[in-house]
């Protein structure tokens, strides 16, 4: 597997952009906001899962997140395996 090949998703009003990271000396910068930006993203969906645990009622847009936790973990794990080698 290639960082190339590595894609991260954010969700938009009501579309997603999709970005690719690429592991060189320019970009370490950006996939080093790339891996901050999923850290904060990962600690606002278990903030999330927290509210639900404790039975709080989650509007339609804090469900829609609860939703990408697998798609953020993975993608999370990834990017911080490339940043480690």
């Amino acid at each position: 597997m290639e960082a190339k090949d590595l894609k991260i998703t954010k969700v938009g009003s009501k579309d997603r952009r999709t970005r690719e990271i690429i592991m060189d000396a320019k970009e370490k910068t950006k996939n080093e906001k790339l891996l901050r930006s999923l850290r904060k993203k990962m600690k606002g969906i278990l903030a999330l899962q927290e509210k639900e645990r404790n039975g709080v009622e989650l509007d339609v847009q804090q469900l829609e997140k609860l939703g990408l936790y697998d798609e953020t973990k993975e993608n999370l794990d990834r990017l911080e395996g490339i940043m480690a080698s």
